[in-house]
Parts: C-alpha cells; structure tokens; sequence
C-alpha cells in the first residue's frame, strides 16, 4: 500500500494526517465503528455510494450499524492526498467484498472524500463529501 502526499502550499504534516484518515476510515468501516464517524464526518455531508444512491450522515450512520450491512475485506491502496488552504482532497482505491442490502458485492471502488479543516473540531479535519464509484 503506498501513499502519496503531493502539494505545494501546505506542510508535509498535514498531508500525512489526511492520508492517515483515509486509512483510518476504512478501518473504521469495517469494524462500524460509529464513535469515529459521528466525529469525523461533518453534519451536512453528502456521501454518492456506488449505487448512485446519495445519503447523508445520519444515513451513513445507520447504515453503518445495519447487520445486513458487512465486510470480509476491505483494503485501501493509492492513497493521494492534496491540501488547498483549508480543504483537502484525498483519492484512493478500496477493494472491497461483503455484504450490502443483505445482498453480496465484491469490486474495486474509486473514492473522493473532500476534508474541510475545521480548527474548533476534533479531529479537525471534516469530511463534509464523500464521492464512491465501481471501477469497471
């Protein structure tokens, strides 16, 4: 798993905190880890899972605790973030299979997840959206 840390206008610091999330999410994905999302995720995000469909925080929380809802694998590779002022932008591939709906899903996913730092927050960095496609 390599991670890229590429820009010009931040420190490196940053960068490596953002990829950090990035790894950290999917961590917490997988275990419903519903404490680090409440947290991390910010009150009007707007998350486009593969399927198209759009769901907000709430949503992703409940669905996070939906049985019907699991992972056997979920691994993460090319992480590449980009800071701009006090947005950060971090794109990655998650090669997933588990469980969706009740329903089995298995693919390779491309993901945007745009960070707004937020110095009042813990953490301070918010993800406020959050883009998810299958790779064909």
């Amino acid at each position: 798993m390599s991670d890229i840390a590429d820009n010009t206008t931040s420190d490196q610091k940053q960068l490596d905190e953002l990829c950090h999330l990035a790894r950290q999410m999917g961590e917490a994905e997988k275990n419903r880890n519903q404490e680090f999302f409440k947290a991390l995720l910010a009150d009007k995000l707007t998350f486009r899972r593969a399927s198209g469909a759009i769901v907000d925080k709430e949503t992703f929380l409940t669905d996070l605790r939906n049985p019907a809802n699991t992972y056997e694998t979920l691994e993460q590779r090319d992480v590449v973030a980009h800071i701009y002022e006090n947005v950060g932008v971090v794109t990655l591939l998650v090669q997933a299979k588990g469980m969706r709906e009740g329903k089995p899903f298995d693919g390779v996913f491309r993901n945007i997840r745009v960070f707004v730092r937020e110095k009042e927050k813990e953490p301070q960095w918010q993800l406020h959206s959050w883009f998810n496609v299958r790779i064909p």
